[in-house]
């Protein structure tokens, strides 16, 4: 249903669990990356499981990896974070991209 809605609805951030029903997470970002690279992706997950987060963004599938139960400022750090260092300035911005 997500791979869907990304057709038709464009966004610039997706913050997947790594557990889902269908597909892993992992699994889910990985098409996400290669369909749409330019979305930003984090991952949470309540199975800590080292392999899987090393897996995960050494892959590239993911900008972020944080574990349940996360800590609300902290979540919105991460995010506020990718859109600073991920996120093209608008044309005529004047803006730098990050180093």
């Amino acid at each position: 249903v997500a791979l869907e809605m990304l057709k038709k609805t464009p966004v610039d951030l997706i913050i997947s669990d790594h557990m889902m029903p269908q597909m892993s997470g992992i699994d889910f970002l990985t098409v996400v990356r290669d369909r749409y690279p330019e979305i930003m992706r984090l991952m949470i997950t309540g199975h800590a499981d080292l392999d899987t987060a090393i897996k995960a963004i050494n892959h590239g599938e993911i900008h972020r990896f944080l574990t349940k139960p996360w800590d609300d400022d902290l979540l919105r750090e991460q995010v506020r974070d990718a859109f600073q260092r991920y996120r093209p300035p608008k044309a005529g911005s004047g803006d730098a991209p990050p180093p």
